[in-house]
C-alpha cells in the first residue's frame, strides 16, 4: 500500500534530509536508510532498488517518494514511517516536531505511530537514575535491533561449519575451517588444502562444538571421495573438494571414532550454504563462523563492520584467528559474501599505499565467477545455482 504525502509534507521531509551531515554522500546516505530499516523483513529488498547517488536533493526527493510507494517493510510497519522514526533521533527539536507532525497527520492511518512518539519539547534532564514518563527507549547510534529468527537460522547456518586438520604430507597437522556449499562439497582456503592430495588426507569434522549447555557435541566425521571433484585458485585463495555421503543418507564416517577427544555419534545433514552474489559494500555487518586456532567452534558477531568491498576482495574488522582461515563471512541474510583467507595489517585497495590492520577474504561473487568458467560441474552443484 503507497502513502500519498502532500507536497508540503514532501518539502518538510526532503529540507530536513538535505540538511543532515549523514545524508552527504551516496555512502552516508546508504548507512542511513541501512540503519533505518534494520531489522525489517524486507528492508534488505528495499534498499537493494534505491539510487543512492546524485545530489542530496534529488535523491533525498526520490528516497521519499520510493518509501513512501514500497508499503510496509514488516508486520504493522511502514517504511516511510520507519524512516522518520530514525531521523527524528538525529534532527533538532523543531525538525524532530516537523517529522512528528507528519506522523500525527495520519493518525489511525498507514502512517500512524504505533507507539507514543517522544515529545521534543519535554525539558526533563534524564541522567540514567530514573524513568522519564511518557519517554520509549531510544536507538542509540547504530540501529543493531534484529529480528529473533537471526538466532535460529544462524545455529543452523553454523551447522553447514566444519574443521579441518591436514592430517598427513608436508603440512600435517595444520587446521583450518571449511563450510558446505552444496551436495557433498566443501569449500575452504587455497593455503588450508591446496592439492587433492592434501584433500586425501584431511579430516572433516561437522559439529566439533559445545552445545546449549556447554557439553562437547558428538562430532561427525566426514570421509573424502577419493578422486573427487576438486577445484582450487590460488590467487582467489580457494579450494572446493567432496565429501562423502551428505544427502539423505545422513554424513558418513566412522562413527565410533574420537576426533581429538570428542565422541563421535551423531548423524545429520546440515543445510549447505549459499554463496551470494551481490557486491558488499563498506559499512554493512558480517559475521563469521569459525574455528579459530583449530578449536571448537565460535561466532563472531561485534565490532564486525565491512572497512572496504569491491569486485574481489572484502575487508573487515570481525575477529578473528589462525585456524578461522577457509569460513564463511556471513551478511545478514546468512548468504556467504567472502570466504575469510588472512588477517593482520593488510593493504588498503582504495588508497595508495595506506595499510590497515583489519581482516580480509576473497569475495563469493569472484569465487562464483570463477567456478563458472573454471570447474561449472562444480558450479552447478552450488547451492542455489
Amino acid at each position: 500500500m503507497s502513502i500519498a504525502l502532500d507536497r508540503e509534507q514532501l518539502r518538510a521531509i526532503t529540507a530536513i534530509l538535505v540538511a543532515l551531515p549523514e545524508f552527504g554522500t551516496a555512502r552516508k546516505r546508504r548507512r542511513l536508510v541501512a540503519a533505518a530499516l534494520a531489522g525489517t523483513e524486507r528492508g534488505g529488498v528495499l534498499l537493494s532498488r534505491l539510487d543512492l547517488e546524485g545530489s542530496p536533493r534529488s535523491v533525498a526527493g526520490e528516497v521519499v517518494l520510493g518509501l513512501a510507494e514500497f508499503g510496509q517493510v514488516a508486520y504493522d510497519r511502514e517504511a516511510i514511517a520507519v524512516l522518520l522514526d530514525h531521523v527524528r533521533e538525529l534532527v533538532d527539536e523543531e525538525d524532530a516536531a516537523v517529522l512528528a507532525n507528519v506522523l500525527r497527520a495520519h493518525d489511525g492511518g498507514p502512517l500512524a505511530a504505533r507507539s507514543r512518539p517522544l515529545d521534543p519539547t519535554d525539558e526533563a534532564d534524564w541522567r540514567g537514575g530514573g524513568e522519564v514518563a511518557g519517554h520509549l527507549e531510544r536507538i542509540l547510534g547504530e540501529n543493531t535491533l534484529r529480528d529473533v529468527r537471526y538466532l535460529r537460522r544462524a545455529a543452523r547456518a553454523a551447522e553447514a561449519v566444519v574443521r579441518l586438520k591436514v592430517a598427513g604430507g608436508e603440512r600435517a597437522g595444520s587446521v583450518g575451517t571449511g563450510f558446505l556449499v552444496g551436495d557433498g562439497l566443501i569449500m575452504t582456503n587455497h593455503h588450508v588444502v591446496a592439492s587433492p592430495e592434501e584433500a586425501s588426507v584431511t579430516e572433516v569434522a561437522f559439529h566439533y562444538e559445545l552445545d546449549e549447555a556447554g557439553r562437547p557435541r558428538a562430532v561427525v566425521p566426514a570421509t573424502v571421495v577419493e578422486g573427487g571433484a576438486f577445484a582450487t585458485d590460488a590467487a582467489l585463495d580457494v579450494t572446493v573438494f567432496e565429501i562423502a555421503g551428505v544427502g539423505n543418507g545422513g554424513i558418513d564416517g566412522d562413527s565410533s571414532s574420537p576426533v581429538d577427544g570428542h565422541v563421535a555419534g551423531a548423524r545429520a545433514v546440515p543445510a549447505p550454504l549459499i554463496l551470494s552474489g551481490r557486491r558488499v559494500r563498506a559499512d554493512e555487518r558480517v559475521a563469521i563462523v569459525q574455528h579459530p586456532g583449530g578449536h571448537l567452534k565460535k561466532i563472531s558477531l561485534q565490532h564486525n563492520h565491512v572497512v572496504f568491498a569491491d569486485a574481489r576482495t572484502v575487508q573487515y574488522t570481525t575477529a578473528t584467528e589462525p585456524g578461522s582461515s577457509g569460513a564463511p563471512v556471513l551478511d545478514d541474510e546468512l548468504a556467504v559474501v567472502a570466504v575469510h583467507h588472512s588477517g593482520g595489517i593488510l593493504s588498503d585497495p582504495a588508497t595508495a599505499g595506506k595499510r590497515i590492520y583489519c581482516n580480509g577474504g576473497t569475495s563469493a561473487r569472484a569465487i562464483r565467477a570463477m567456478l563458472a568458467e573454471t570447474a561449472p560441474a562444480i558450479a552447478a552443484r552450488l547451492a542455489g545455482a
